[in-house]
């Protein structure tokens, strides 16, 4: 067994023994039906650590991981490997905290676009005070551009990494397990396509796992199992698994960590877009499924929300409950809703000032009461229902 621990790419620790002489039992020999299951103490000397700073005790999003190798004697090849990540407990990924504050600022910027075609005048005095307010579809746009970086195929640090992970719910990343299940489902058998997609350019392979880089003792896999116990011997108590076995790891040893789901990367790689997604649990090849599902979703609530809310509108209408006047303001409020898209684009054109009397094609009846004044223009009172 070859064990490496690795801190932001450099590897500060590299151990080889002999499971058989760490009481590592039930790996010797090594058998695919027999489980491992073993529990000890690596000892480190004040050399092994004299390098390692005390920032990194306290630094968000540690860079670590520790990956442990098994060869085969005979064969002098790699027939398994272990990899898990390193961290102090720091991060920058706070989704829930972070995540409510970009929603209020979201909600924030849909009352005020709202408020802000509500107040229709003019098409000119419309576009001025649009361009003033804070607008839905540039909040959406800045938290879209600051996820969707990370979807480039570059390697870059997990703070940065943690960082974006707090505006995945804006793009659409949203880990829902029956929604996972459906699109494992729906890719079938292709689902080992992922190992291309996920390990592009990256020093792991999910499929076949092969040696990560050479050793600056060994640097050939004939070198590192040939160190063998000789090696251990060598090396003193300083970097020794302790001997000292514990039989029943539950004594010892709790379990904190989780297994990643197929079509993850290996803890500790975040190479590309399929590390950015890693911290949502959400394999590279379900990433398109799963933000065209939530659009889905989310335009299908939009709708119901309009249609009730209209719905609502009529009936306080029939029975009285609202006066024209406070009616008017909600069934505009209304029709901005359905039309929104529409509004939007309309702006954009060349058209002459829209009169009350063009107020009509909002509405399916509309009966004019009386006259109220409102910026010295006269505009007739309506009460309108919506189609």
């Amino acid at each position: 067994m070859f064990l490496s621990v690795y801190t932001y790419g450099e590897p500060p620790l590299e151990l080889t023994f002999n499971p058989c002489n760490a009481n590592i039992w039930r790996a010797c020999p090594l058998q695919a039906e027999v489980p491992i299951e073993a529990a000890g103490f690596i000892l480190v000397s004040p050399l092994d650590v004299a390098g390692i700073p005390d920032l990194t005790l306290t630094v968000p999003d540690f860079e670590g991981e520790i990956i442990l190798g098994i060869f085969s004697n005979s064969t002098q090849t790699e027939t398994g490997c272990f990899a898990a990540q390193i961290t102090n407990g720091n991060t920058f990924d706070h989704q829930l905290e972070v995540g409510s504050t970009l929603a209020a600022f979201t909600t924030l910027a849909l009352l005020s676009s709202l408020d802000t075609v509500a107040y229709f005048d003019t098409i000119p005095s419309t576009r001025t005070h649009y361009a003033h307010c804070c607008s839905l579809l540039v909040v959406f746009a800045v938290w879209h551009h600051v996820y969707y970086s990370g979807a480039l195929a570059v390697d870059r640090p997990t703070a940065l990494i943690a960082f974006w992970n707090n505006y995945a719910w804006t793009g659409g990343m949203i880990n829902v397990r029956w929604m996972q299940h459906a699109a494992d489902k729906f890719f079938g058998s292709s689902k080992a396509s992922d190992s291309t997609i996920a390990n592009l350019a990256s020093t792991y392979n999910i499929d076949m796992i092969y040696k990560r880089r050479a050793s600056r003792s060994a640097t050939s896999v004939e070198g590192i199992v040939k160190q063998g116990t000789a090696n251990l011997v060598t090396r003193g108590s300083d970097n020794i698994i302790e001997k000292e076995g514990i039989g029943d790891t539950g004594l010892a040893f709790s379990f904190r960590g989780r297994f990643i789901n197929l079509g993850l990367p290996l803890p500790g790689d975040h190479f590309g877009f399929s590390g950015l997604l890693a911290k949502q649990n959400i394999p590279a090849v379900n990433a398109f499924l799963t933000a065209l599902l939530f659009l889905f979703i989310t335009v299908a609530s939009i709708l119901l929300a309009i249609t009730t809310f209209s719905l609502v509108l009529l009936v306080m209408n029939r029975r009285k409950l609202a006066r024209d006047d406070r009616l008017l303001k909600i069934v505009v409020l209304a029709s901005i809703l359905v039309g929104t898209v529409t509004s939007y684009l309309s702006m954009t054109r060349n058209q002459d000032t829209i009169r009350p009397k063009q107020w009509n094609t909002m509405c399916n009846r509309c009966l004019q009461h009386t006259e109220f004044k409102s910026h010295e223009i006269s505009y007739p009172r309506r009460s309108c229902e919506i189609f």
